[in-house]
């Protein structure tokens, strides 16, 4: 599943939203280490809702 991201950039700080799934969100210190822990942060946030028998959001394109 590839989903579109929004990236914040701060003072010191990269954040990260995932609007295709409410409530997962990420961030790091550089861009790099920002996409790196929202990739994983996906992918956990997916299993979470597949094991609590959720559905799985479908991705939007980045143009939505």
């Amino acid at each position: 599943m590839l989903c579109p991201v929004a990236i914040d950039k701060g003072n010191s700080f990269f954040g990260v939203r995932v609007p295709d799934i409410p409530g997962c969100f990420s961030g790091g210190d550089n861009y790099q280490d920002a996409i790196e822990s929202a990739g994983e942060d996906i992918k956990a946030h997916i299993e979470l809702l597949v094991d609590d028998g959720e559905a799985v959001p479908e991705e939007t394109s980045v143009e939505n």
